[in-house]
C-alpha cells in the first residue's frame, strides 16, 4: 500500500481527478503531504448561482473560510451585463456576519446520506443559525432562513498537487443542488473548492490568471462538468460526461477571448466576456452574460481589489452548441488589465 506521507513529488501526476475520501474533506489531506510535509487549508470555499426571477440576473451565494473564520460571502444579485457591478442583497443582514469566528471541526458517529464513513466536517453556529457540513457524498448548507441546500456531489473531483500551475494543492468538487431559498423549493447547480497553504490572492499575484468552472445537465439528463485555469502560459483542467471516461490534462489553452473595460471602475481593470479554453482534445466556449466582483464590502475580494472580476454565462463543449436544461458558470480573472491581456 502507497503511504502518503512519503510521497515524493515526482512520483503524482500535476492533476487527477478522484473520488472522495473522509481525509480529502479535512483540513490537511494526507494526499498532499510530500515527503512528511502536510499542506494546510488556506481558504475553502461554497459556491452556486441560481436564477430567482427570469426578468432579473440570476442570484449567486458564495461563502469562503478556513479553519476558524468566514473570510468573506454573501448574497448578491449578478450585473446586468458582463460589465456591470453586481447587487448585495439585504438578505446578507439575516447571515452569519463575515469576519466572525466559526470552527471547522470533525464529527465522528454520523450515519446518513452525507457519508459513507459516518464522519462530516462542520461549521455550527446557533444564533443566527448557521450549519455548513462536508462529507464524501453531500454538502449541506443552511443559512439563517434564507438557504436550506443539500450539494449532491457529481460522482468525480479535481484534485491538482503543488507541482501543478497554482503552485500549491487545490480541490474542486462539482455538485447537483436542492432545497429552498427563503422557503420556496428550488434547483441549481454549483459546488465547493479548497487551496492548501496560499490563499487565491497569494497565488495569483503578478501573473494574469483566468479560469472557468463549468456545470450542465441537457434536456436528456446527461450531466457534464469540470474547469479550465491558466496560471500565465500553464494551467490545469478536467471534462467530466457522463457514459465516459473523464479527461484531466495540463495541456490547456484560453483562445478567441474577448476582454472588456469595467469602466464603473476607471482602473484599467478588464473582464473576459468570450473564450474558448481548450482542454486536450475537448474545447470549451464560454459567453458572458452577468458580471460581478465578489459577495460583500468588508472582504478584500470585493470593489477595492484591481484587476479582479467574475461572471457568469452559458457554456457548451465542442464544435456545435447546444442548450443545457440546468446550467452553471464561474468565470474568474485576476491581474487582468487593458495592457496584460
Amino acid at each position: 500500500m502507497e503511504n502518503r506521507n512519503m510521497t515524493r513529488a515526482s512520483e503524482i501526476p500535476e492533476a487527477e481527478v478522484i473520488r472522495l475520501t473522509s481525509d480529502d474533506i479535512s483540513l490537511m489531506p494526507k494526499r498532499f503531504n510530500i515527503d512528511g510535509k502536510s499542506a494546510p487549508l488556506a481558504t475553502g470555499y461554497v459556491w452556486c448561482t441560481f436564477q430567482d426571477d427570469p426578468d432579473l440576473p440570476p442570484i449567486h451565494f458564495l461563502r469562503s473560510f478556513d479553519k476558524d473564520k468566514f473570510k468573506s460571502g454573501g448574497i448578491i444579485r449578478l450585473g446586468d451585463s458582463p460589465v456591470h457591478p453586481h447587487t448585495v442583497l439585504e438578505y446578507n443582514k439575516e447571515m452569519y456576519k463575515v469576519g466572525d469566528s466559526v470552527e471547522y471541526t470533525k464529527v465522528k458517529g454520523v450515519s446518513s446520506g452525507l457519508n459513507n464513513d459516518n464522519t462530516i466536517y462542520e461549521q455550527r453556529i446557533s444564533n443566527p443559525r448557521l450549519l455548513h457540513q462536508y462529507s464524501t457524498k453531500q454538502a449541506r448548507i443552511v443559512e439563517a432562513d434564507v438557504l436550506d441546500l443539500t450539494y449532491d456531489y457529481l460522482p468525480y473531483a479535481l484534485v491538482v498537487h503543488g507541482s501543478g500551475a497554482l503552485g500549491v494543492p487545490y480541490m474542486q468538487q462539482c455538485a447537483i443542488i436542492n432545497g429552498t431559498y427563503k422557503g420556496k423549493k428550488v434547483s441549481f447547480l454549483g459546488g465547493w473548492d479548497r487551496m492548501f497553504r496560499s490563499t487565491v490572492m497569494q497565488a495569483t499575484y503578478g501573473q494574469l490568471f483566468a479560469g472557468i468552472v463549468f456545470i450542465g445537465i441537457t434536456p436528456d439528463g446527461c450531466r457534464e462538468w469540470g474547469s479550465v485555469m491558466m496560471f500565465g502560459s500553464r494551467g490545469f483542467g478536467y471534462y467530466c460526461k457522463d457514459n465516459e471516461e473523464p479527461v484531466v490534462s495540463t495541456d490547456v489553452k484560453m483562445e478567441n477571448a474577448t476582454w472588456e473595460p469595467l469602466s464603473y471602475l476607471d482602473d484599467g481593470t478588464v473582464t473576459f466576456t468570450k473564450a474558448t479554453f481548450r482542454l486536450a482534445n475537448k474545447e470549451i466556449h464560454y459567453d458572458a452574460k452577468w458580471g460581478y466582483r465578489g459577495w460583500d464590502e468588508e472582504s478584500i475580494l470585493s470593489l477595492r481589489k484591481n484587476g479582479y472580476s467574475l461572471s457568469s454565462g452559458s457554456w457548451y463543449e465542442g464544435f456545435t452548441p447546444y442548450k443545457h436544461e440546468k446550467t452553471f458558470t464561474f468565470a474568474e480573472s485576476h491581474e487582468a488589465y487593458q495592457n496584460k491581456v
